[in-house]
Order: C-alpha cells, then sequence, then structure tokens
C-alpha cells in the first residue's frame, strides 16, 4: 500500500529536482568602464572615509596582521604612485593562489588585495561582478611595493 506512494514522490521529486536550472546568461552585466575601475574606487574611498578596517593575511601560515594608519599610508603612497600602465588585462603565468590578502572595509564596502608575489596584485570589491584590476608593481618604488610591506608585517616580531 505504501510502494505506490513512495514511487510516485521519488519520481515527482526527481522530475522536480531536474527541472530545476538557472541560466546566468539572462543576468544583465555591464563592461567594467576601465581597467583601473576598482582600484580608482578604493583609493577614492580611502581618501573620503577616514574610519576603516583592515587586516593583512598570509596565506601560507594563516597569520593575521592588523593595519593601523600607518600601514595605510603605504597603501595611499601606493596607490598615488600608480599609472595607467601598470594595469594590466590578464598576467600570464601568475600563481592563482595569492601569498597575501588585505580586507579594507570603508563604509560598509569591503574590498579584497590579493598579493601573489612582488611583480602583481589584483583588486576587487568583495561582492564585485566584474574582473579584478590586475596591477603590474615592477615600476612601483620597494617602498611601496605591497609584497615586501606584507612579508615585513607579517615577520615583524610583535
Amino acid at each position: 500500500m505504501k510502494l505506490p506512494y513512495i514511487i510516485i514522490s521519488i519520481i515527482i521529486s526527481s522530475v522536480l529536482l531536474v527541472s530545476c536550472t538557472f541560466s546566468d546568461t539572462n543576468l544583465p552585466i555591464s563592461p567594467k568602464p576601465s581597467n583601473h575601475f576598482y582600484t580608482e574606487n578604493l583609493f577614492n574611498s580611502l581618501n573620503e572615509y577616514k574610519e576603516f578596517s583592515s587586516t593583512l593575511y598570509e596565506t601560507n601560515l594563516h597569520k593575521e596582521s592588523s593595519l593601523n594608519k600607518e600601514d595605510m599610508e603605504v597603501l595611499t603612497n601606493f596607490f598615488s604612485s600608480l599609472n595607467t600602465d601598470d594595469f594590466i588585462d590578464d598576467p600570464y603565468g601568475i600563481d592563482k593562489s595569492p601569498s597575501y590578502k588585505i580586507f579594507i572595509t570603508i563604509n560598509s564596502m569591503k574590498y579584497v588585495i590579493n598579493i601573489y608575489d612582488a611583480d602583481f596584485i589584483s583588486i576587487y570589491p568583495w561582492d564585485g561582478n566584474k574582473q579584478m584590476d590586475f596591477i603590474s608593481m615592477k615600476n612601483i618604488p620597494v617602498a611601496y611595493n605591497l609584497y615586501r610591506f606584507c612579508k615585513y608585517k607579517i615577520d615583524k616580531p610583535l
């Protein structure tokens, strides 16, 4: 007596689960206006809002360090030293897992900076739907190189 109900419920549930699909091709996603769109937004936000929180995260050993206002001056100086030639489309041969991550929260907007090595970083908002900004640090002064800065901050004794 219960067998027909079980068979019918299995058939109905399998049909319902198979027929539920999601196609992301219907979502209207506008193209990114420039290859430095997210970086410009982050830099403007850092200059506009003086209250923020930021954390440096080392991905290999899972170390974490908070960044203070003096540390953030290195970031603002880094952004000031950028020019349009430093922004690249997609670096060839980049390691897909970053060595360091910097999380910056400004006025409920969260940004992530991935630092891959001494040459490449990427910037994007936490909930961004466009391709991240890729930046080459080959022409950046050594004092503003984010990879060296992160290495110094993580290796610095307490």
